[in-house]
């Protein structure tokens, strides 16, 4: 859910785009990738969760 929450940020919709309605998968190659985007997970400890989402131009 957090690299989704990145990538619905990066594209300017935010969460009102809503969490349920895309799937990015996990992993350094994701299923379900955004084409044009990279997505990664940002590691923050044991008990947190962070990702980045940056596009490719």
């Amino acid at each position: 859910m957090i690299r989704k929450e990145a990538c619905l940020k990066g594209l300017g919709t935010g969460l009102a785009h809503g969490l349920s309605a895309d799937y990015l998968g996990t992993g350094p190659d994701p299923a379900g990738a955004l084409p044009g985007w990279t997505v990664a997970d940002v590691p923050v400890g044991a008990l947190r969760t962070a990702a980045i989402a940056v596009r490719l131009r």
